[in-house]
C-alpha cells in the first residue's frame, strides 16, 4: 500500500508539473513576411510586414528583429496574447540598385531596388522655315543735286519784266 501511495503521489506531481508547464508556455513565431511594393526605385521605401502568431496559452512579449541582407535594420517589441496574431511593420529604403533578402525570425522575403531611370533625350525637331523669296534690293538712286538757285535772281527777272510792261504801257499812251 505504501508503494501505491508513492505511485499516486508521483503521478499527481507529474500531472501538476505538466499542467503548470503547459499553462505558462508561450509558443510565439513569425509565420509570414511580405514586402510591399516588391520593386522600388533607388531611395524609395518598402514596407516589410511580419505576421506574429502565439499558439501558446499565455500572453508573451517578444522582440521581432528585421534584417535586410543579414544586417539588422530594426527591432520591434510586440505583445501577443495567447492564441492571437499580431502584425508588425518596418520601413526600409536603399540607395543601391539590387535584390535584397529580408529575414524575420527565419522567414524570408525579397525586394528589388531598381536604378533611377536616366532621362532619355528625345531630340526636338524644329521645323526649318521655308525661305521666302526676298525681293532683290534695287540700289536707291541718289538724286542729282541741282544747283540751288541764287536767292533773289528770280526777283530781279520779275522786276525787269514789270518795268518792261510799264514802259510799254507808257509808250502807248
Amino acid at each position: 500500500m505504501k508503494k501505491l501511495r508513492v505511485l499516486v503521489l508521483l503521478a499527481t506531481i507529474a500531472i501538476v508539473v505538466s499542467m503548470s508547464a503547459t499553462a505558462s508556455e508561450a509558443d510565439v513565431s513569425v509565420t509570414n513576411v511580405t514586402v510591399s511594393p516588391e520593386s522600388v526605385e533607388v531611395g524609395e521605401n518598402v514596407t516589410i510586414t511580419a505576421t506574429v502568431v502565439n499558439v501558446g496559452n499565455s500572453t508573451e512579449n517578444v522582440t521581432i528583429v528585421f534584417k535586410v541582407n543579414e544586417e539588422e535594420i530594426e527591432s520591434v517589441n510586440v505583445t501577443v496574447a495567447a492564441n492571437a496574431t499580431e502584425t508588425v511593420e518596418c520601413r526600409a529604403a536603399d540607395d543601391i540598385a539590387g535584390t535584397y533578402n529580408v529575414t524575420v525570425d527565419g522567414v524570408n522575403a525579397t525586394f528589388t531596388v531598381l536604378p533611377t531611370p536616366t532621362p532619355t533625350h528625345t531630340p526636338v525637331v524644329t521645323p526649318t522655315p521655308t525661305p521666302e523669296e526676298t525681293p532683290e534690293e534695287t540700289p536707291e538712286e541718289t538724286p542729282e543735286e541741282t544747283p540751288a538757285p541764287t536767292p533773289g535772281f528770280e526777283a530781279i527777272f520779275a522786276i525787269a519784266g514789270l518795268l518792261a510792261v510799264a514802259y510799254m504801257v507808257r509808250r502807248k499812251k
